[in-house]
């Protein structure tokens, strides 16, 4: 007698499942006032694993280290590519630069005979800038740009946005001498 069913085992194998890499968990640095551009470290990296840097579905480059420089403001992600299988991170931002005003430009009016005081005049204003006189660390404001009374010495103005600050040094004379 017979069975209707038959099983043959011709020595097959089912393999185990491939290894899947560790989530990446990225650490941002976001630009700064003197650094423009971003970076991104996977803070788990591992050995054997080759790491995609993507915006959306485009891969942008690769890293066996996980470390990801010189990045412009966007959304991104990293899969991390082991032997079979890919794993992604959570998405990831790299913010904007703070902004950092230009370097401020102004005339000096230095003191003359009838008058021994001079002042110093911003002529060229960025628009969300604030501009101010440093005084030996202190920040003076002036009135429209107008940094006026100034006694001879060495000064400098600046500029700063919410974050980054610029500077330039300047220099009000002595008075003439009368004769």
């Amino acid at each position: 007698k017979g069975s209707a069913c038959n099983t043959n085992s011709d020595g097959q194998t089912i393999n185990p499942r491939p290894q899947i890499p560790g989530k990446p968990d990225p650490a941002v640095t976001d630009p700064t006032c003197t650094v423009g551009k971003g970076q991104i470290k996977v803070k788990n990296a591992e050995s054997n694993v080759t790491y995609a840097l993507l915006q959306g579905t485009t891969i942008i480059t690769s890293s066996s280290t996980g470390d990801f420089a010189e990045l412009e403001p966007g959304d991104y992600s990293i899969r991390a590519n082991g032997k079979f299988c890919p794993n992604n991170s959570d998405p990831i931002k790299v913010n904007n630069r703070p902004f950092k005003p230009a370097e401020p430009k102004f005339t000096v009016n230095h003191p003359t005979c009838n008058h021994p005081k001079g002042s110093i005049n911003i002529t060229d204003f960025e628009t969300g800038a604030t501009y101010y006189l440093n005084l030996n660390g202190t920040e003076i404001s002036g009135v429209d740009g107008l940094f006026a009374e100034l006694d001879p010495g060495t000064y400098a103005v600046g500029a700063k946005g919410n974050v980054c600050k610029t500077e330039k040094g300047t220099q009000v004379n002595d008075a003439p001498l009368k004769p």
